[in-house]
């Protein structure tokens, strides 16, 4: 298994893998679509054949799907980054404050990090970047 070290990221550097960060996010989003899409739908068939092959082509299909999503996720994880909602598209990257780990936080469609929350606290915990800033 393979040793996962945190990343520290300063909001320059988290703000600049926006771009590579929302283009992975919006195939993570479509691939979840699918994948809800294939769970919500069920046929029957009268021919017991038909039946296992489409069920056969179904499971394809959603592993097919799922390993797709699980290697985005990984991608945004190799980068150092923390997808926290992906249907929301909300990731955070770990920093440091005054010697305290935070958690800059950002999600799909924002043009940069916009809050920061303490790693102890929760997404309703977050604050204002500017207070990083001033």
């Amino acid at each position: 298994m393979e040793l996962i070290t945190k990343k520290y990221f300063k909001i320059e550097e988290a703000n600049s893998l926006i771009p590579k960060l929302s283009k992975i996010l919006i195939q993570i989003m479509k691939i979840n679509n699918h994948l809800s899409m294939i769970n919500s739908i069920s046929v029957d068939y009268e021919d017991e054949l038909k039946s296992i092959k489409n069920d056969i082509s179904v499971n394809k299909n959603f592993h097919r799907l799922y390993y797709n999503l699980y290697k985005k996720i990984e991608m945004l994880t190799n980068l150092g980054c923390i997808v926290k909602d992906a249907d929301l598209g909300i990731v955070d990257f770990y920093s440091m404050l005054e010697g305290r780990e935070i958690l800059l936080c950002w999600k799909l469609g924002e043009k940069e990090i916009k809050f920061w929350h303490y790693a102890d606290e929760s997404y309703a915990g977050r604050k204002s970047i500017d207070m990083l800033k001033e």
